[in-house]
């Protein structure tokens, strides 16, 4: 898949708020540079009209200028070669890809090859979503992952002792990735398929739940989460979205019957932790 990018050329405060805008517009991933920031969606799904109306809603347009490139497919490896630097995750768990070698042993590697999807561990969501995984009990337990990108969460929970990972994403390069990821790994997974929540339309009872999306993704399906939840004991793990959004997704959550439990931030992003029963 082909990727647009935008450079949007702003100030550091304007910044922020084009990422909280344009997140909800297709934009899947943002790298903040030194005029601004980078926002990468879909080649196909581009629309300069949406993008000049998303900064007109948010007043911004007088505060930002932007030009596009083309980002393709083949031209990803690439770039996460030349770019992709190791992570260590609470001090336990290094992420690299299979171009780099880790400095010293922690109690878990995870090697990810990226590609074109979302999950290396650099983005705060991902770190914060794994520093969770690493404080929660996994032996036995059946783990969901739900908008897998990488793999890389599910593959933390194998890691952990998880007996049963399902992934599940709506991208099939993500998919794709993931399967590849998995057998770096050398962890296995149940189901790895490739679809939203509702048209897979799996059932059971899941002991952890993890959807790293976004606030409106997040919103809609909460109730398809707390539904797949056991109902004793079982936990779900969210983030993709901002500290201004948290009490909007407590509120959510507490309707379907789940319990808030700890929340974690990082850079304004958020990861959120509820229990069942």
């Amino acid at each position: 898949m082909d990727y647009t990018i935008v450079h949007l050329t702003t100030s550091a405060e304007v910044a922020e708020i084009l990422i909280a805008a344009l997140s909800n517009y297709g934009y899947e991933a943002f790298e903040e540079t030194d005029l601004g920031v980078d926002a990468y969606i879909p080649a196909a799904a581009y629309d300069e009209s949406q993008l000049q109306e998303a900064l007109a809603i948010f007043g911004l347009t007088p505060a930002v200028s932007y030009t596009t490139t083309l980002l393709k497919a083949q031209n990803w490896n690439e770039v996460w070669e030349k770019n992709f630097e190791p992570i260590v995750v609470a001090d336990r768990c290094i992420v690299r890809s299979s171009h780099h070698q880790a400095p010293k042993p922690y109690t878990y590697e995870i090697v990810i090859n990226p590609k074109m999807s979302f999950g290396t561990g650099h983005h705060a969501t991902t770190a914060l979503m794994m520093e969770f995984l690493l404080d929660l009990p996994h032996q036995q337990k059946e783990v969901l992952d739900v908008g897998s990108g990488t793999g890389i969460l599910a593959i933390l929970s194998a890691k952990l002792g998880a007996a049963v990972v399902d992934a599940l994403d709506t991208e099939t390069w993500a998919i794709e990735n993931a399967r590849e990821n998995f057998a770096l790994n050398q962890v296995a997974f149940r189901r790895l398929a490739q679809g939203s929540l509702q048209l897979l339309d799996w059932e059971g009872a899941y002991d952890l739940v993890l959807a790293n999306i976004n606030r409106n993704v997040l919103l809609a399906e909460m109730s398809a989460y707390a539904e797949l939840i056991k109902p004793t004991g079982g936990h779900l793990l969210l983030s993709g979205f901002y500290m201004e959004d948290a009490a909007m997704i407590r509120t959510e959550a507490e309707k379907n019957g789940l319990t808030y439990v700890a929340d974690k931030e990082k850079d304004r992003w958020v990861s959120m932790l509820f229990s069942k029963g």
